[in-house]
């Protein structure tokens, strides 16, 4: 929770970004596929995995983020204030990223068409 705290007290903007793009809040790629009309059967499999990260190299990853690079220089600054603190202070120097690998697959629809 300090993470968010501190994401909602700087950048709320940046606090409910989609869990596949740190970028984009509506980054649903199956949805994406199948309004395409291009494919068919489309299908995810997900393999969840964790990173832990010290505080330098969470703000190192978030830094390469269009969403964060974006903000102005002070709140970028104050972000990064905060969350160095929130990890250093709060959650004894590390925090443990939730990622996913995501595989989206779907067949072409002229494919499967002539199946």
């Amino acid at each position: 929770m300090p993470i968010r705290r501190a994401y909602l007290d700087v950048a709320p903007e940046l606090a409910d970004l989609a869990r596949l793009t740190p970028d984009r809040f509506d980054y649903y790629p199956v949805s994406e596929l199948e309004q395409s009309g291009c494919f068919a059967d489309v299908e995810q499999r997900a393999w969840p995995f964790e990173t832990s990260y010290s505080a330098g190299e969470f703000l190192t990853l978030i830094g390469t983020y269009a969403s964060h690079r974006a903000l102005d220089t002070d709140r970028r600054r104050r972000l990064g204030d905060r969350l160095r603190s929130a990890i250093d202070d709060d959650l004894g120097g590390n925090v443990t990223k939730s990622d996913e690998a995501l595989l989206v697959l779907g067949r072409s629809r002229s494919t499967a068409e002539t199946l």
